[in-house]
């Protein structure tokens, strides 16, 4: 079995920004994963997002909307520190 080449810095910052955007919507489980398969960024990772169960999506969006924040100004030390949506 062959390993998947490495992940570029560059695509991991869409595949995370783009999960998270759906994860901090108001959206249903099925929803989310609607979102996701439709998106360009995740398109590579269409099987991954299959896998996602409802309830793992429920939990991942309870903690993105409490713990992430948008980052304002990265030169900041708090913001340097905090995920960005």
């Amino acid at each position: 079995m062959n390993p998947e080449p490495p992940i570029s810095d560059e695509e991991l910052a869409r595949v995370q920004a783009a999960l998270l955007e759906a994860l901090h919507a108001d959206l249903p489980p099925q929803e989310i994963v609607a979102r996701l398969q439709s998106d360009p960024a995740l398109l590579p990772y269409a099987e991954w997002v299959a896998s996602f169960e409802p309830r793992m999506i429920e939990t991942a969006a309870v903690l993105v909307k409490k713990w992430a924040r948008r980052r304002t100004d990265p030169a900041t030390s708090e913001d340097r520190h905090a995920e960005g949506l």
